[in-house]
């Protein structure tokens, strides 16, 4: 069913951009011990409880295992966790400024689930999916794309 489509959907959105200086990440970065600042590119995992990985040893939920594929891989980039368990596609459009306070580089969407289990209207959730991606696309922050 086409619905099922869009309530399953993981859009990826790549913003080419020259990374800001480090800026407070207060709610998004967990507490770190003293030490040289993580001034790595950063993609932002931001998303529900498929992203937050609730029950899920924190080192197996998905934005840690991409953290430890990029890192073995060479690839320069920190992993930002995001998810919140519950979390809607109104939820998320709803955070949006607190994402893009973080100046990702790379934002992996995931959202979508829940808005299915409530009985969102596909309609809204199509909306609020589309205002996400195109507030990660607005002029001035960066030439992105949608997959």
């Amino acid at each position: 069913m086409r619905s099922w489509v869009i309530l399953a959907a993981v859009w990826a959105v790549s913003c080419s951009q020259t990374p800001a200086p480090e800026r407070e990440e207060k709610a998004a970065r967990p507490a770190a011990a003293a030490g040289p600042a993580d001034d790595r590119p950063i993609i932002a995992a931001f998303g529900d409880s498929l992203t937050a990985g609730p029950g899920v040893d924190p080192a197996q939920n998905y934005p840690a295992l991409l953290q430890k594929q990029l890192d073995a891989t060479g690839h320069q980039y920190r992993v930002v966790n995001l998810g919140i368990s519950g979390d809607t596609t109104g939820g998320g459009l709803a955070r949006l400024s607190d994402v893009l306070e973080l100046r990702p580089r790379f934002v992996i969407v995931e959202l979508g689930a829940n808005d299915g289990l409530r009985g969102l209207p596909v309609e809204l959730t199509r909306s609020n999916l589309d205002q996400i991606v195109e507030g990660f696309k607005a002029p001035g922050r960066a030439s992105c794309w949608r997959a």
